[in-house]
């Protein structure tokens, strides 16, 4: 039996049993033969299983078909996301969900990242030579890939910055711990049409500082609901794969095979210090800016990828911290109509972090960005996370450059006092 030991960051993953997943309506079913055969290139999760401490090769494929009511990919997502035998790491860390044109993969995030689940979606129509033969690929651990780039570092600057500069709320336990562990994060989600975005450009149809507009959309809401108005900051989910040099795919990746690359990121954290709250918001974005890539120059990256190597700088069980994760778009072959991304974990590995994962897509041949704000119910409660993901959504849609902060808290505020109930 093929098999090797779990790293250490791999142990963490598969502790909380996160997956993701990625559901796609194809224009026909003839498709999906073709989809399958590619998502086992480039998705190993399909022939991995984890024994005691150890990730398994197996050749068997675990494929399920999803119920009739299963009517496009946001159906096929939420299905494959809220069925607990497609969590069980000990027979598979992935599963396919096939129901006529809809296909679903359900992967471990121990293995699998946004980046991996935009490379499979990207190659899965590739032509295909004959019935190639399934071979052993294992995830190239990050410990491995990064230990030259990390040797020198260690994670107390990014545990400094994390702690000073953090935008904090209140957690609100309203479930018990023997509950909450059966539980799985939550979340508020939409679609919005890109000319819609305040960052639109209708002039070149493109986006302008959309990382920046999605930094404060996470911060600001959190500062209003927290009372933490100045001190703003949160994590920021970094693909490392750009930092990845052609000596290190020699020295540490198997036939410089990219799908072995499969969970391959870090947040360090984005903030800003010495806030005034008369200042504009486009100020504040290019602080944020600045202050982020002065940190990179200096050690941060490092530091960070030694912090979720080692393990995070938890701060009280009394508050959490926010996080940005923007996968980008996800490009398609023309044979994909439509997808959705989804998320899941249980709850009592995510009970000190709520995260805003976006991702942008062609959508039945329109243009839209899915802002998805995930939170565990043992954290706060629906309400409050209503209120912060409409005050997102307001950032996203209406904020201004030229608006100032202190106008900007107050017309948050007032979007957060109008919600006063869950529809």
């Amino acid at each position: 039996m093929i098999r090797r030991p779990l790293s250490s960051f791999e142990k963490s993953f598969a502790t909380s049993n996160e997956s993701v997943i990625l559901g796609i309506q194809l224009s026909h079913p003839k498709h999906v033969p073709k989809v399958i055969q590619n998502f086992q290139k480039s998705l190993m999760s399909l022939h991995l299983r984890i024994e005691n401490d150890d990730i398994v090769f197996k050749k068997d494929l675990n494929i399920v078909k999803m119920p009739n009511y299963i009517k496009n990919a946001y159906d096929a997502a939420e299905y494959m996301s809220d069925n607990n035998q497609f969590m069980q790491l000990s027979k598979s860390l992935g599963t396919i969900g096939v129901k006529d044109d809809l296909i679903c993969v359900s992967a471990a995030h121990l293995c699998t990242d946004g980046k991996s689940l935009a490379t499979a979606l990207e190659h899965c129509m590739d032509d295909i030579s004959g019935n190639e033969e399934i071979k052993p690929v294992f995830p190239v651990s990050v410990e491995t890939l990064f230990s030259d780039f990390i040797k020198d570092h260690t994670k107390d600057k990014e545990s400094e910055i994390f702690k000073k500069h953090s935008t904090l709320v209140p957690r609100k336990n309203y479930y018990p711990e023997d509950f909450a562990k059966y539980m799985t994060n939550r979340y508020f989600m939409t679609e919005i049409p890109l000319p819609e975005l305040k960052c639109f450009d209708p002039n070149t149809k493109s986006l302008h500082h959309l990382t920046e507009y999605l930094w404060l959309s996470v911060i600001l809401p959190a500062a209003v609901i927290g009372d933490s108005k100045d001190k703003l900051g949160c994590t920021s989910c970094v693909n490392l794969r750009p930092f990845i040099t052609k000596e290190m795919m020699q020295k540490y990746v198997p036939d410089n095979n990219e799908f072995s690359i499969g969970n391959c990121f870090t947040s360090p954290t984005v903030f800003a210090d010495n806030v005034d709250q008369d200042q504009t918001i486009g100020n504040l974005m290019k602080q944020l800016r600045s202050n982020f890539k002065n940190s990179l120059r200096n050690g941060q990256l490092q530091s960070a990828v030694k912090v979720l190597i080692e393990g995070f700088p938890f701060l009280s069980n009394d508050v959490i911290f926010h996080q940005n994760s923007n996968v980008g778009t996800m490009k398609a072959p023309k044979e994909v109509v439509d997808l959705h991304i989804n998320n899941r974990i249980r709850s009592t590995s995510f009970q000190v972090l709520a995260c805003l994962i976006s991702y942008g897509k062609k959508s039945f041949g329109k243009d839209v960005m899915v802002p998805r704000f995930h939170y565990a119910p043992t954290t706060g409660s629906d309400l409050d996370y209503k209120k912060i993901y409409e005050s997102a959504k307001f950032i996203l849609k209406e904020v201004t450059a030229n608006m100032t902060l202190r106008e900007t808290y107050k017309q948050i505020q007032n979007v957060q006092d109008s919600i006063r109930f869950i529809d």
